[in-house]
């Protein structure tokens, strides 16, 4: 099982100024944030098999039930018009 981890001492200035950007000590506070979370996450190995779920039990099935839903649509809709749906498209033109 291999471990990753990042040195202990990182001069963030200096990563700052290797990716030039222009940091002040509140951006630098947060770079050092994110690298400690890196730190921490490098420190998962690598050889665990991946899950699904947490929990080891399959999802409750149960049968189709048909019934009138229409009402419950309607009913949370912006804007009817008969049977049909208003809403205001995506790219902004009213449909």
């Amino acid at each position: 099982m291999e471990v990753r981890v990042l040195p202990p001492q990182l001069d963030v200035s200096r990563i700052a100024a290797l990716a030039r950007v222009e940091a002040d000590d509140e951006m630098e506070e947060d770079l050092l944030k994110i690298l400690d979370f890196i730190a921490i996450l490098s420190r998962i190995p690598d050889d665990v098999e991946p899950m699904l779920s947490v929990v080891e039990r399959a999802a409750p099935l149960r049968e189709d039930e048909p019934g009138d839903t229409y009402p419950d649509i309607y009913a949370l809709a912006p804007d009817t018009e008969g049977r049909f749906i208003r809403f205001i498209s995506p790219i902004g033109r009213k449909t």
